[in-house]
């Protein structure tokens, strides 16, 4: 057995004899965490929201509700974990039974994500799990990746404002600039549909630092096609003002080599997962939708 586990622990066993156990033992470990005031009560709305049946080893299904959940910003500073045992060290694995989640649902109409409301809905079907017996006497449970042989089905759909998200963005791109000393000024970001699977970004931004300001610019499109191949063509980096260009020059140049040749998206995906279609509209609301087939 792994002498390096990574599982879910959930106290000493036996293990849950029914989805209200489960769930009370999942909400205990995450007590036990010392997540943070934000993380905490986002964690105990969605706990609220979850149902779950068990059959024997497997599950029949687990449905998870985060309508009206909020998660602001300060969740996910590192204010908000610091206090956060480590999960790394878990007792060794010495026995397991495998079984399977018939049926996984999420949905959220809307979770509030940093003042962001997302709209998720999200199902999986047959994905292999396994309960474990540790060393110490706990017990514990495991999502296993697909294989081949059992594969999943599913389909995913999130979606959120456009005009939210940048407004997201250009907050957290304020606080990082604030980090080293510079204040952004301005940010516009255009994001624009060009196909069912292409997307055009255009975004330009003044910065100052001390008496100093200067102006950037960035484009460029996307494109993943039917065999989910994504590509990157017409990017571009650079600034009007010679001192910022030249300082861009490095960045440029590896923005250059990373966009530069196609990725196989479908090869970074595990054997028994195959995406039959993916879409991503850039319209007044940003979508993003999947099908696994």
């Amino acid at each position: 057995m792994s002498a390096y586990p990574d599982y879910l622990p959930l106290g000493p066993g036996p293990r849950p004899i029914d989805g209200a156990d489960l769930l009370a033992r999942v909400r205990a470990v995450a007590g036990d965490q010392g997540l943070g005031g934000a993380l905490a009560a986002g964690m105990d709305a969605v706990l609220a929201g979850t149902t779950v049946i068990l059959d024997g080893d497997d599950v029949t299904s687990a449905v998870v509700d985060a309508t009206g959940v909020v998660i602001p910003e300060s969740a996910f500073t590192s204010a908000a974990t610091a206090d956060a045992a480590d999960l790394t060290d878990l007792p060794a694995v010495v026995g397991e039974t495998r079984g399977t989640m018939h049926l996984g649902t999420f949905q959220a109409h809307p979770i509030t994500v940093a003042d962001v409301p997302v709209e998720i809905d999200a199902e999986v079907r047959d994905l292999p799990l396994r309960w474990i017996d540790a060393a110490d006497g706990t017990v514990g449970v495991e999502p296993l990746p697909p294989t081949a042989e059992h594969p999943v089905t599913g389909h995913l759909r999130v979606s959120a404002p456009k005009a939210a998200v940048l407004d997201a963005v250009r907050r957290v791109a304020t606080a990082v600039l604030a980090e080293q000393g510079v204040t952004l000024v301005r940010l516009d970001v255009e994001l624009t549909s060009t196909g069912p699977r292409e997307v055009r970004l255009r975004a330009e931004a003044k910065l100052r630092r001390g008496i100093l300001s200067a102006s950037a610019h960035a484009s460029g499109t996307a494109t993943v096609d039917s065999a989910l191949v994504l590509r990157f063509s017409d990017v571009s980096l650079g600034s009007a003002n010679p001192i910022v260009a030249g300082l861009l020059a490095v960045a440029r140049s590896r923005v250059q080599e990373a966009t530069r040749r196609p990725i196989d998206l479908a090869e970074q995906l595990p054997p028994g997962v195959r995406v039959a279609d993916v879409r991503l509209d850039a319209g007044t609301e940003l979508v993003l939708s999947a099908r696994l087939a």
